[in-house]
């Protein structure tokens, strides 16, 4: 029985080793996105992403771009959790039927953090979507 008490309790200091956690992945940050392609690159867009314990916000600089891409890339808000190697983001937002969602911060996104710098990556369809931020505070 001690054993076993033992072994969980590595177990879950050990799993929780291996993820950030909301609070240290947590601020404000500014920075750029931009969407590649095998047909070419898409705009650099400025952003801003505000992670919280209760959820994410952010904005971009380009908008209305077409009819069905309300901003580039389109952020608006949600939650949010930190997982082993990737961050799976949770829009909440409502959107008409003729947007196009291609460029939703929504779903998994590999993460690295070097220092203040956070670079979150997606693939989604045959474009890859890229977020370099740096932590303002």
């Amino acid at each position: 029985m001690r054993s076993t008490i033992f072994s969980l309790l590595f177990l879950l200091i050990f799993l929780s080793a291996c993820t950030k956690s909301k609070t240290s992945l947590a601020g404000h940050y500014t920075g750029t996105f931009k969407s590649t392609s095998p047909r070419g690159n898409g705009a650099i867009a400025h952003v801003t992403l505000n992670l919280t314990k209760d959820g994410y916000t952010g904005t971009t600089d380009i908008t209305a771009t077409t009819p069905l891409i309300i901003a580039y890339p389109e952020i608006c808000g949600g939650t949010w959790s930190p997982e082993k190697g990737h961050i799976r983001f949770m829009n909440t937002c409502f959107f008409t039927a003729n947007t196009s969602l291609e460029f939703l911060l929504d779903g998994d996104y590999n993460y690295s953090m070097d220092g203040n710098h956070l670079t979150l990556t997606s693939t989604k369809a045959d474009y890859v979507q890229t977020y370099e931020l740096e932590k303002q505070d």
